[in-house]
């Protein structure tokens, strides 16, 4: 029954709202990970005391997006630049 609900929910949503909320419940659950691995891992199970600066999760993220950008943007530049046949004549 749940099989079939889920099933019925996905294909009557619009694709791209489906995909905006996916990626909220990635974001909030990276997030949530962040800030409560540590302290299940470290505090609780060897005792040590453990605090994640919100700060620190803020330019992690901020810097991860950067990279992520940065390392997808060269690539699509140079691609953007090529004649399409000549790009897809060694695929």
């Amino acid at each position: 029954m749940a099989a079939m609900i889920g099933f019925l929910v996905t294909f009557s949503l619009n694709p791209n709202l489906i995909s905006v909320l996916m990626k909220n419940v990635k974001f909030f659950t990276t997030l949530l990970l962040a800030f409560a691995l540590p302290k299940f891992a470290l505090a609780d199970l060897a005792g040590w005391p453990v605090f994640v600066s919100p700060a620190a999760v803020v330019a992690a993220v901020i810097v991860a997006g950067a990279i992520g950008m940065s390392f997808g943007f060269y690539p699509a530049l140079k691609a953007s630049a090529l004649d399409p046949l000549d790009a897809l004549r060694f695929e």
